[in-house]
């Protein structure tokens, strides 16, 4: 029985010092929607140079004719092995089907990513004229 315990404590400690990886939320920005408009995915997928890198869309505009996202990269704190590795993200925004286009903001690299087309920004604001002239679609949550 004491082996079960001491077991059991070394796990709850684990716990706590780790923690356990939750799932941030996103909302839907605009509630009002043309009746005719359904849930739309909105996809990207990146190589980044190392595992230790992730991929998330912030915010998602409708333009008129086409959408726009702007998508973050992050290079998490650490050593990781130097690896082309894959990451993704994907959101459903409520509209009619049009052309996509991406702005991603912190890509250091030079290569080029072939399997999407997207414009590498440095900052948001570089967007302002597009996004005062545009609905919002859709807001990563921690961005309200």
């Amino acid at each position: 029985m004491k082996k079960i315990n001491k077991s059991l404590l070394i796990f709850t400690m684990l716990l706590l010092i780790v923690g356990c990886p939750a799932k941030e939320s996103a909302v839907q920005a605009d509630t009002t929607v043309d009746a005719s408009a359904k849930q739309l995915p909105i996809s990207i997928t990146m190589r980044v140079p190392d595992p230790n890198w992730r991929l998330r869309i912030e915010e998602a505009y409708d333009l008129g004719p086409e959408i726009f996202v702007i998508v973050r990269l992050t290079r998490q704190v650490g050593n990781a092995v130097q690896m082309v590795t894959q990451v993704s993200d994907e959101i459903n925004v409520a509209t009619n089907t049009k052309p996509i286009h991406y702005y991603v903001i912190g890509k250091s690299w030079q290569w080029n990513n072939s399997n999407r087309d997207f414009v590498s920004i440095q900052t948001r604001a570089e967007l302002s004229e597009k996004i005062a002239a545009s609905k919002l679609l859709y807001r990563y949550a921690s961005l309200n």
